[in-house]
């Protein structure tokens, strides 16, 4: 079976994607003029609330599956993962009909009437259970080095802005943002799966390995769920607590400018740094495995192209973000340009750092990655209340917090290369 190297799979995983943010980017225009600020911050809430909960649906089992030297070990934890957030998801809907729409409260979520309450409660379980199931799916993916189907699926992710604009015609409120988001992985999923198949060599998930296999890989990799899995909710939060709270210290529509900030300004952020980092996972577990010196080297010569390729262009975008938003989106979206130019610094460090980011868990430094995420969690949730008992403006807090976050990810930087520095001096 034929397999490229290091830099045709990137090549191949960025077609996908530039095809499935290319959809967002040309699709936005449309969603900015058919939707209302409003509607993306109900949106934005519902993501952020469903990728908080996603970050502990899966125990965090599938970071392990392209660690075992055993292909049988590999498939029996993506069977814990997808088992496990399945799991999750069925809790996640007992606790819809239990507790009913009281703990949303908990993520400031606020819908108008009842029938926004059920639609609410039966969507966030199947938002958090797709995003577990497609990361066990990607790292699966990635294990096997199939992808032609990883690419294709992040192909299909792009469709949920396709169907976020056909549902807009018809509830042009946050359920049309919502619903098409869910169906963009459903279908991603699906995609994933069936490119898969066509391959050749033997499927992924042949059969069931029996619950004695699973306990025993479960059992093997247990730093993740006790280190990873805190240190990836911690992350998560520190990621989604801005919206979050912003939510809770201004208005709506304050949230819904910050939510389509994030929103453009991640499709050229995951144009090239995901698939970098999916390739990258592969490579590096390669290298670690050999305990040489080629790790730090992929390491040091990536994070050096990744910035010299994103300084410049993220340099312009904040020069000209105002502007650029309100004549491509329209004059409603404005501030969000406004947003996007004091975030700048954050997303061009994010671009460099992220996708080199599965390296203190690749290493089994899973207790530097879990200090540095509840040290970032600690300064981010500080810049919102102290924001609060000084009684800032939502520009100014958000600057503050670009400025908070930029240089932690770059004390990020420095730990993962002295991780990797002592894994490969061993």
């Amino acid at each position: 079976k034929k397999k490229g190297g290091f830099l045709f799979y990137v090549t191949l995983l960025t077609g996908g994607t530039v095809i499935g943010q290319g959809l967002f980017v040309l699709i936005s225009p449309l969603l900015s003029r058919l939707y209302s600020p409003e509607a993306f911050g109900d949106w934005g809430v519902f993501v952020s609330t469903a990728g908080l909960l996603a970050s502990v649906a899966t125990l965090r089992y599938e970071l392990a599956i392209p660690l075992p030297e055993k292909e049988e070990d590999a498939q029996a934890l993506a069977w814990v993962g997808a088992l496990v957030a399945i799991g999750f998801s069925v809790v996640l809907f007992g606790l819809s009909f239990w507790i009913g729409a009281d703990y949303l409260q908990l993520f400031n979520i606020q819908l108008a009437n009842s029938e926004q309450k059920r639609l609410f409660l039966l969507a966030l379980p199947f938002g958090v259970g797709t995003i577990g199931l497609y990361q066990v799916l990607v790292y699966l993916l990635i294990r096997y080095k199939r992808y032609r189907a990883l690419a294709a699926s992040k192909v299909a992710l792009g469709g949920s802005a396709v169907a976020q604009l056909g549902l807009g015609v018809w509830q042009n409120g946050g359920w049309g943002l919502i619903v098409g988001w869910i169906l963009g992985r459903v279908v991603a999923i699906g995609v994933g799966l069936g490119m898969e198949r066509s391959d050749e060599g033997d499927k992924l998930m042949p059969v069931f390995p029996g619950f004695q296999a699973l306990w025993r890989q479960m059992r093997r990799f247990i730093r993740f769920p006790l280190l990873s899995m805190p240190a990836g909710l911690m992350n998560a939060s520190a990621v989604e607590m801005p919206l979050l709270m912003s939510a809770s210290l201004f208005d709506s529509q304050v949230t819904g400018w910050f939510s389509f900030a994030r929103r453009v300004m991640y499709a050229p952020v995951n144009l090239l740094g995901r698939s970098v980092s999916q390739v990258y996972v592969g490579a590096l577990s390669e290298a670690i495995n050999r305990r040489d010196r080629s790790a730090l080297r992929l390491f040091d010569r990536l994070s050096r192209r990744l910035f010299l390729l994103a300084v410049i262009p993220f340099t312009l975008l904040a020069l000209t973000a105002p502007s650029l938003f309100r004549w491509v989106f329209g004059p409603a979206w404005y501030t969000s340009g406004v947003l996007v130019r004091y975030l700048t610094p954050l997303y061009l460090v994010h671009f460099v750092v992220v996708p080199l980011s599965q390296t203190l868990n690749l290493v089994e430094r899973q207790d530097w990655q879990m200090a540095w995420d509840f040290s970032r969690l600690v300064l981010v949730v500080g810049v919102f209340i102290l924001a609060k008992f000084l009684d800032w403006d939502f520009v100014r807090t958000f600057a503050v917090y670009s400025l908070v976050s930029t240089l932690m990810y770059l004390a990020f930087y420095v730990l993962m290369r002295r991780a990797l520095i002592r894994r490969v001096s061993v």
